[in-house]
């Protein structure tokens, strides 16, 4: 079993304990004493799936925090700069009018 699937035992464990509590019309009293013995297999079960995802996920937790800490964010080398690509024109250099030769607006 890995962690994941024991992380969803444990959850799981958890809603079966407290499904009982949350929906109480659903398990209508079965006898004179007003137990339901579908009410005390999914609390039995629950807490039996709570057991199991939490000892296997106590299991795994070493193993995860050696590979977080160990983890070391790549490093990526700086990108050089590439020249910028502009059209060659010909009257592009040295093509400003004189002052005297503006035409006014």
């Amino acid at each position: 079993m890995k962690a994941y699937d024991s992380l969803g035992f444990f959850i799981f464990g958890h809603l079966m304990v407290f499904f009982p509590a949350l929906l109480p019309g659903a398990f209508p009293p079965g006898s004179l004493d007003g137990a339901n013995t579908s009410v005390l297999w999914l609390v039995f079960m629950g807490i039996v799936n709570n057991l199991a995802g939490a000892g296997i996920l106590a299991q795994s937790i070493p193993a995860l925090l050696e590979r977080l800490l160990a983890w070391r964010m790549p490093l990526v080398a700086a990108a050089e700069l590439a020249p910028m690509l502009r059209p060659e024109l010909p009257d592009y250099a040295g093509t400003e009018p004189e002052p005297g030769e503006r035409l006014a607006a």
